[in-house]
């Protein structure tokens, strides 16, 4: 598909169109877990980019996100970390515009140094990420939720439950705010902060949160198998 998109065809006069079609399918590939297609996408969305006068270098930095998480997905850390700084560089000598990417960018950024092991400095991107998100962003929208979860994980990834609950709980709340209803973003706030409870020896309270987890992930896939439903049908020995 990326080839045909590179080739010649009715997208061959108006790059930013193609570059903007070659993310999209590199998206699209990420979320099935076909790596190896979805570089190639990406890299070829980058360097349409690259050569196009005009080109919007938050655009080019989204291409390099991908290629970046493609890297960390298939255990480069250290050459995902470098993508990323890249983007980060072009990010911020954009013109004003959103700062979603930025917040995103540290965020990944925090990801690949926690996975190479400097502690310190995911630690300092995973607050600058959650910060930034602060500053730019209606605390009810989603955005913020989703950083302090992730901001959580990882203290609770890193043998540090009790510094993981206080964001897992203010994300559950405004990932509640956020969505309506049964929703993949609540299933989640609600199994990572029942990990991090059950870590500090609040069993009932964990416990509570994984049969809402339960009850959630049964109503939005039925009896499909799902990764948090498994996760909170084991750890309540059902």
């Amino acid at each position: 598909a990326a080839r045909r998109l590179n080739g010649p065809g009715p997208l061959a006069g108006q790059p930013l169109v193609r570059a903007a079609a070659l993310r999209t399918l590199a998206d699209t590939y990420v979320n099935l877990s076909v790596f190896a297609p979805a570089r190639a996408a990406a890299e070829s969305a980058a360097a349409v980019l690259r050569r196009t006068p005009g080109a919007d270098p938050r655009e080019l930095a989204r291409a390099d996100l991908i290629v970046g998480e493609v890297l960390l997905a298939t255990d480069a850390p250290a050459a995902a970390d470098a993508r990323f700084r890249e983007a980060l560089a072009l990010v911020r000598r954009a013109p004003p515009g959103t700062r979603d990417i930025e917040a995103m960018l540290l965020q990944r950024r925090g990801t690949a140094a926690y996975r190479l092991g400097d502690g310190a400095r995911s630690d300092s991107l995973l607050d600058s990420a959650v910060a930034l998100a602060r500053r730019t962003h209606r605390p009810a929208d989603g955005f913020v939720a989703e950083r302090l979860v992730f901001r959580g994980q990882i203290y609770a990834f890193t043998g540090r439950p009790a510094l993981a609950v206080p964001p897992l709980r203010e994300g559950l709340a405004l990932t509640r705010a956020a969505y309506a209803g049964p929703h993949s973003e609540v299933l989640k706030a609600l199994s990572a902060l029942a990990f991090a409870l059950e870590r500090v020896g609040a069993t009932d309270e964990s416990e509570g949160l994984l049969r809402e987890a339960l009850a959630i992930g049964r109503r939005l896939h039925g009896n499909t198998p799902h990764t948090e439903t498994a996760n909170a049908l084991d750890r309540l020995g059902v």
